[in-house]
């Protein structure tokens, strides 16, 4: 009975971290370290496009819920755009509001935390990860435990397409696209002049 109780009290005493295809969004799975990997070169690409229903559909929800990387996120994009928001969400990671650069349309792009016990085992992802985040803290701000508003910051982004769960209003801040893109993990950022 003891050893019942404590398997069902066990996840709930590790520091917070997501769970939807957690693996998948910090780039663990097998099919994410593949694509990690140099010889596979990440592809130009838009918000605009990236955003788009019918450039990028939605994956079919069988496909997601088996909590395996869809075939769709299979690959590694450069975008190179604004941050207009941020901040730090209870699971550690950033949050970035990313907006197009010739429209309105955002979506959500996510560096994990280095920190995160699961990437113990993982020390590259662990070293983009903090790069990344070290980029957005002195050169761009801080992210606060809320996301914000900031003024706009043009950056080359380099990550990881996935589909998160749809979400109106995208997690509160309406940067949802109707496919619920993002780019999480984001493995780099670097400022544009």
């Amino acid at each position: 009975m003891r050893i019942l109780i404590a398997l069902i009290l066990f996840p709930f005493l590790l520091p917070a971290q997501g769970v939807y295809r957690w693996d998948v969004k910090i780039a663990i799975d097998t099919a994410g370290v593949r694509i990690a990997k140099t010889k596979y070169k990440a592809k130009a690409t838009s918000i605009s496009e990236l955003a788009s229903k019918k450039e990028n559909p939605r994956p079919d929800k069988k496909e997601i819920q088996k909590g395996l990387r869809a075939d769709a996120e299979k690959r590694k994009v450069t975008v190179t755009c604004y941050v207009t928001g941020l901040g730090k969400e209870k699971d550690g990671d950033y949050h970035l509001i990313l907006k197009a650069l010739a429209s309105k349309k955002t979506l959500v792009g996510e560096i994990p935390d280095p920190d995160q016990p699961k990437l113990k085992g993982f020390p590259t992802y662990k070293k983009q990860y903090a790069k990344a985040r070290d980029v957005v803290d002195k050169k761009i701000q801080e992210p606060t435990s809320k996301i914000k508003e900031i003024e706009p910051v043009k950056v080359l982004v380099t990550g990881f397409v996935f589909f998160d769960i749809f979400e109106e209003g995208g997690h509160g801040h309406g940067s949802a696209v109707e496919n619920a893109i993002e780019i999480h993990p984001i493995l780099s950022i670097k400022i544009v002049n």
